[in-house]
């Protein structure tokens, strides 16, 4: 995410999308809201039958709005 996240800062409206490996969106958010405002963070849980799932995370601004900023995650 752009916001909750150690290392994650950002400034705009930011979106988070997690794509599976067919490109699928199976998880996004574009406000978190509460003390991250316009900025995102996406909780994405999987269960162990998904081990070599492969996914990828794509971060972006939202809407025709600039934003900039450094995107984190954590796994565990």
């Amino acid at each position: 995410g752009t916001c909750a996240v150690d290392g994650a800062n950002a400034v705009g409206d930011t979106i988070v999308r997690v794509h599976d490996s067919t490109g699928w969106v199976v998880a996004e958010n574009d406000d978190a809201f509460g003390t991250c405002g316009g900025l995102s963070r996406v909780v994405f849980r999987t269960d162990e039958s998904a081990q070599t799932a492969q996914y990828q995370i794509r971060v972006g601004c939202f809407g025709n709005t600039s934003c900039r900023g450094t995107a984190a995650y954590v796994t565990y």
